[in-house]
């Protein structure tokens, strides 16, 4: 009971917090959707507010839209916000669906650069494998993570290079939109 009163009261401090808090808090709530049986859209209400909290979704978006974005209106900037923090929320959502016995260690952290941090961690599953995930901070707000080396944001940035590139902004709209749907599909009994 005690373990679980101080695990509640160290979420609890997450504004402000040093960066491998963040991720640790971030963590925590992953673990709680996994373990929970609730419906897709609980859990994706609790990791959306997760999201919001440990993302620096702004900063995602600029860089995922690359010179595309100083063509945008703020609003248009401001919806291309909204749609990727509920694709980043949608992912979470549904890839860490199921608990197995999985659980995060928290490697290192090393500040890069004033201001600039990385907060090394494991996803060690019940089969004793391990998925390194990198979380990269800005401002004390997590920009990218790296999973097995492989770079989320410049994944993004490529496709959606790709994508604008062929079939303009409204097409990664629906393409957005389609992987959004997609994801809360693969939840439904």
């Amino acid at each position: 009971m005690f373990r679980i009163l101080l695990t509640v009261l160290a979420f609890e401090l997450a504004v402000g917090s040093e960066p491998e808090q963040v991720v640790a808090e971030f963590h925590h709530e992953l673990l709680s959707s996994m373990k929970s049986s609730a419906p897709f859209v609980e859990r994706y209400a609790v990791l959306d507010h997760a999201v919001g909290k440990a993302f620096d979704v702004l900063t995602i978006t600029r860089i995922s839209l690359g010179k595309s974005w100083r063509a945008q209106s703020a609003e248009e900037r401001l919806g291309f916000r909204a749609l990727l923090q509920e694709l980043i929320v949608a992912t979470y959502t549904s890839r860490f669906s199921n608990f197995n016995e999985q659980r995060f260690e928290t490697v290192e952290a090393t500040e890069v650069r004033e201001g600039r941090w990385v907060v090394k961690t494991h996803l060690v599953k019940n089969d004793g494998s391990v998925v390194r995930l990198d979380y990269y901070f800005r401002d004390g707000l997590i920009f990218n993570v790296v999973a097995d080396g492989v770079s989320d944001l410049s994944l993004r940035r490529s496709d959606y290079a790709s994508i604008i590139g062929s079939e303009g902004l409204d097409g990664l709209r629906r393409s957005i939109g389609d992987s959004i749907e997609e994801y809360r599909s693969s939840d439904a009994p």
